[in-house]
């Protein structure tokens, strides 16, 4: 009931953070080597999200079909009170720091290739707003970048 009382920019935002956390477990449990350091990493960054008071999408709905089922809230408001806004602070959370990453982690090699190709080969305005849908793909071929050595 407290999560459902809580308001809608509030769950948001706590589910923003509890996206972050989510997506970062994600990223960080490929680094990990052994099985009982991965079970550590993902216990202890999802026991963050309740002791922070951060919301989770799956724990959220399930929360909700409980009072919906012990007759305390009615399905529709409490999916769109409370489920919709953690959902969509989920989402947006894990997708910024995924997004932030791949930026930080392709950058160098992006502005590197565009310093190569010269500026009568760099994107029109109509590629930087429309990307693919209107121009040349942002990866190069294989034939492009292929110099003939194996």
């Amino acid at each position: 009931m407290k999560g459902i009382e809580t308001p809608f920019w509030d769950l948001f935002f706590k589910a923003g953070f509890a996206g972050l956390i989510v997506a970062g477990v994600v990223c960080l449990d490929y680094s990990v080597r052994d099985s009982i350091s991965r079970l550590v990493l993902v216990y202890l960054a999802f026991l963050a999200i309740p002791f922070a008071n951060r919301f989770h999408v799956v724990v959220s709905f399930t929360e909700v079909m409980y009072l919906v089922f012990g007759g305390q809230v009615p399905l529709v408001p409490g999916l769109y009170g409370f489920v919709f806004p953690v959902l969509l602070g989920n989402t947006v959370g894990g997708v910024l720091l995924v997004t932030v990453v791949n930026y930080f982690q392709t950058t160098e090699r992006r502005v590197e290739a565009a310093r190569e190709r010269g500026r009568e080969q760099m994107l029109s305005v109509r590629e930087l707003l429309f990307g693919g849908f209107v121009g040349r793909s942002y990866v190069p071929s294989r034939a492009e970048t292929d110099d003939g050595s194996d």
